[in-house]
């Protein structure tokens, strides 16, 4: 894959990604971040770095650390291709941040899908309110919540 194609594979996965969050949290956007706020589970509580100028990517983080931590909740930084400025990992380290065991691995697919199709099943995409409505429905019956 090319870099851009790379590029643009992220910002898909983002822009599915970042939404599904509001299921659990609170979301803010700050200048620089999505900030998504769960004081009831500390696991769903992450900050997704997007663009910062170099010189506010620090003021940008103690701002992160300050958050979740009046909250009483660990900081959890997420960094994609996409976040800016591409030193975050550095400053996250010096910082006393560290890379946590979990991968995101993403699989894409090559040419036409073969899997076996369910007759049952009509996938569509969640263009109309209703639509959404019955997409939310689904994902809470999925991750289990009511």
């Amino acid at each position: 894959m090319t870099e851009a194609r790379d590029i643009d594979l992220w910002r898909r996965i983002l822009a599915a990604d970042l939404p599904s969050h509001g299921y659990f949290t609170e979301r803010e956007d700050w200048p620089g971040a999505a900030v998504f706020t769960a004081p009831q589970d500390d696991g769903f509580s992450i900050a997704v770095l997007q663009q910062s100028a170099p010189d506010a990517a620090d003021a940008l983080l103690e701002r992160i650390i300050t958050h979740y931590s009046g909250l009483g909740l660990t900081p959890i930084v997420r960094v994609t291709p996409l976040s800016t400025p591409a030193d975050w990992p550095q400053r996250l380290a010096a910082r006393g941040f560290t890379r946590t065991a979990d991968s995101e691995v993403f699989m894409r697919l090559v040419g036409p899908f073969h899997g076996a199709i369910n007759p049952g099943l009509d996938v569509r995409p969640a263009t109309e309110a209703a639509d959404l409505a019955d997409f939310a429905t689904t994902q809470l019956a999925g991750f289990g919540s009511d």
